[in-house]
């Protein structure tokens, strides 16, 4: 499960990437998140959408081809995938316009990289904390 915990980051002005993605300037990680209703407490599931590509993994994007749609202009149209990798997920950099971060380290694009459960991403100019089904439930019950 993928759940909102903010933005980090502002658009730069008048600077696109490949296919209209704006680019993002990343302040240091000690920087406080903005919290923003549409997005803060809210979860994604990951899992295959009826409208994504073929294959097993799950793709992530601001494209409507995707599993996982997440219509933002800092997020690239294909921006990265999620894959089931030795019993446990990874995510893996799909060539972003603004990369994606693992607790707070950029992933080399192409590569896949193992996620623990309470995993901070940032995507595009979101972030989000990676939570395994068993994590999530429990954390629900805790509440």
């Amino acid at each position: 499960m993928l759940i909102g915990l903010g933005m980090q980051g502002d658009l730069s002005e008048d600077r696109r990437g490949d296919s209209g993605t704006s680019v993002v300037d990343v302040p240091d990680t000690g920087a406080p998140l903005v919290e923003t209703e549409v997005l803060v407490d809210r979860v994604w599931p990951i899992s295959k959408g009826s409208g994504g590509p073929a294959g097993g993994g799950i793709q992530v994007g601001r494209n409507s081809r995707n599993d996982i749609v997440i219509p933002e202009y800092s997020m690239s149209q294909e921006h990265c995938e999620f894959r089931f990798e030795f019993m446990r997920l990874a995510i893996m950099d799909c060539g972003s316009t603004n990369g994606t971060m693992v607790n707070d380290k950029l992933i080399p694009k192409g590569k896949l990289v193992p996620l623990k459960d309470d995993a901070l991403l940032v995507l595009g100019r979101f972030r989000f904390r990676y939570l395994s089904v068993r994590a999530f439930l429990k954390m629900l019950l805790e509440r």
